[in-house]
C-alpha cells in the first residue's frame, strides 16, 4: 500500500486536479485505489462521484471511475489501508494538515511564485512526516515563460534544501486540464482533451505515481473504514 499525499497552501494551483487525475489513471491501470478528500471544498471527491454531484461530510461511496472515495478530514490509519494498492489524500491548504498524515510521497502542484513561497514554511513539518517531495509546476506558462522559469529556479532552490527531493516536468496552462471539474472527468477524457499537451502532461505525472508505488497486487474486496467524527465539526 502506497500513500500520496496532494499538498499546495494556495487555492487554484492543481491540487485536486491531480489528485483527481492519478486516482483515474491508476484506476484505469488495475489498481485499487482510496482518493480521500479530505479537503472541506471537497472538488475531487465530488468530481469523481460526477458532474454536479453532491457529498456530505464523511460519505463513501465507489466513483463511476473506478476507485473507492472517503470525503472526510480524517485519513483512516494505516492498518484500515492495507486493502488498496494507492491510496491518494487530498489535503486541504493549511499547514496542519500536514500532520493528518505519513505519505511516502508528497506531490505539490506550482503554479507560480506565490504558491511555492506560501508553501516554503510547511516543507520541514512535511519532511519530518516522512515522504519524497516532488514538485510539479503547473500553468505557470500561463503568465508568460519569464513567470515559469522564475517559479522554476525558486524549486530549484527549494530543492537544494530538501535532499532526494524531485521536479517533474511542466504541466502547461491547458482548457483540457482546466475544465475537468466541469466534466469531472480526468484531463484525457474532456471534450478535445485526449491529444492535448496538457494531458499529456498530467499523464506522466500520473505515471510517475504509479512506478513509485509499484505494481497492482490481487487483494480482496477492502473492508469498509468505520465511521468517525469528522475535523469538520
Amino acid at each position: 500500500m502506497y500513500i500520496l499525499a496532494v499538498i499546495v497552501r494556495k487555492g487554484g494551483a492543481g491540487k485536486s486536479t491531480l489528485a483527481f487525475s492519478a486516482a483515474c489513471d491508476a484506476a484505469e491501470h488495475g489498481y485499487r485505489v482510496l482518493l480521500v478528500s479530505a479537503d472541506p471544498q471537497g472538488d475531487s471527491a465530488r468530481w469523481a462521484k460526477g458532474p454536479d454531484a453532491r457529498i456530505r461530510p464523511d460519505d463513501r461511496f465507489e466513483s463511476p471511475h473506478g476507485f473507492s472515495v472517503l470525503y472526510s478530514a480524517n485519513v483512516p490509519p494505516a492498518d484500515e489501508l492495507t486493502a488498496y494498492d494507492l491510496v491518494i489524500v487530498d489535503l486541504p491548504p493549511v499547514a496542519e494538515a500536514v500532520m493528518w498524515v505519513r505519505p511516502h510521497m508528497w506531490l505539490m502542484p506550482m503554479d507560480g511564485r506565490n504558491a511555492l513561497e506560501d508553501t516554503l514554511p510547511i516543507l520541514r513539518a512535511m519532511r519530518s512526516q516522512g515522504g519524497k517531495m516532488v514538485f510539479v509546476p503547473n500553468k505557470a506558462d500561463a503568465a508568460g515563460m519569464g513567470t515559469e522559469q522564475v517559479l522554476r529556479e525558486g524549486i530549484q532552490a527549494a530543492m537544494r534544501l530538501q535532499p532526494g527531493s524531485v521536479c517533474l516536468d511542466s504541466i502547461p496552462d491547458s482548457a483540457a486540464v482546466a475544465r475537468v471539474g466541469e466534466y469531472a472527468l480526468p484531463p484525457w477524457k474532456t471534450p478535445y482533451g485526449p491529444k492535448t499537451l496538457g494531458a499529456a502532461a498530467v499523464r506522466v505525472v500520473c505515471a510517475y505515481v504509479r512506478a513509485a508505488a509499484g505494481k497492482p497486487k490481487a487483494r480482496t474486496k477492502p473492508k469498509t473504514t468505520a465511521n468517525v467524527a469528522s475535523r469538520w465539526r
